[in-house]
């Protein structure tokens, strides 16, 4: 026996339903592309920390070098008779303050490395170096037109639940189904009178079935489906709430770090004449050394707070980028 069913009729339960997996696939990529944006923006993060990083190690070891230089002038000042063994003891004391500064850096760049190995998949032991110079970002000076992956994400829920909703009232229609068989039997019974040879014979027909009562567990479905509508509508509106929010607190981020990252690069050069004025004052004898050791470590923590501060403004562009529903930027 061959036996073949066909549905005619279903309500547009499978049509919906075949619609709904459609929107869940979309909200599934719309999820993936929002993995794939925050992903980049770790690894660009974890990028600029890292520059800034090994900066600030350099600023440090070049204030340990200078460090080091008017010690041990001060060590000889001091065996000619011209300064006091007090100053030789600050003056060390002073190149060990710089030295701790150096420990914090490097503290910061295996952190910035451990978070972007993680990010990029690599082993923690890789030694990777930022190759590139650390220079501030500019933002883009009109919103973009993009859309947010998560309010992609809302709005195929929504549509999936609202098909939801359509196929939930299929119950309350008729299933029509057309069946065809064939039989090639000895003996059929279908072949009267019987007789003992191979004889086929075909079956048509159509047949509809509707469930007039089902103790409202139709009705119980239906509602079920329009909440989880609403539901999904109540998750779009808070977040778009939260995007309005959250872009806000960009735009304020992005100011701060920029006002941060202007300061900085205007106190660069007074700090570097502090410097140079301090070691003519010392070597000249109206100034001791220990002043040149104050303004070269005054110097580096200036160096290292710059880099800090440009890195801090580029993931402020990053992150409002983001928010506006941009790729992420890189440059």
């Amino acid at each position: 026996s061959l036996r073949v069913d066909q549905l005619i009729w279903d309500g547009n339960r499978s049509r919906g339903l075949i619609a709904a997996t459609r929107h869940d696939q979309a909200s599934a990529g719309s999820a993936k592309e929002k993995t794939r944006r925050d992903l980049s923006a770790r690894v660009a993060a974890a990028y600029w920390n890292l520059s800034a990083a090994q900066t600030a190690i350099r600023a440090a070891n070049t204030a340990i070098a200078r460090a080091d230089s008017q010690a041990n002038l001060t060590a000889i000042s001091y065996r000619q008779g011209t300064a006091l063994e007090q100053d030789t003891l600050q003056a060390r004391l002073r190149q060990r303050q710089i030295e701790i500064q150096l420990e914090q850096a490097l503290a910061a760049r295996d952190f910035s490395l451990q978070t972007l190995c993680i990010a990029i998949g690599v082993p923690v032991a890789y030694d990777l170096q930022s190759v590139d110079p650390l220079k501030p970002l500019e933002a883009t000076p009109v919103p973009a037109t993009g859309e947010r992956p998560e309010l992609a994400q809302a709005r195929e829920q929504i549509l999936s639940a609202s098909e939801m909703a359509a196929a939930s009232k299929s119950n309350y229609q008729p299933l029509v189904q057309a069946s065809a068989q064939y039989d090639y039997l000895n003996p059929n019974q279908r072949i009267f009178p019987n007789h003992a040879e191979f004889d086929g014979t075909w079956r048509v027909g159509v047949a509809a079935t509707w469930n007039l009562y089902r103790g409202g567990a139709d009705d119980i479905s239906i509602r079920k489906a329009k909440l989880a509508v609403q539901q999904a509508r109540q998750r779009e509106a808070m977040l778009r709430d939260a995007i309005g929010q959250e872009l806000s607190r960009r735009e304020t981020e992005l100011r701060l770090a920029r006002r941060k990252r202007e300061i900085a690069e205007r106190n660069l050069p007074l700090a570097k004449r502090d410097l140079e004025l301090a070691n003519i004052r010392s070597q000249a004898g109206t100034a001791l050394r220990l002043e040149a050791i104050d303004r070269a470590s005054a110097l580096a923590q200036l160096e290292s707070d710059l880099a800090l501060a440009i890195a801090n403004e580029n993931i402020a562009v990053m992150n409002l980028s983001i928010a506006r529903g941009e790729e992420p930027r890189w440059k």
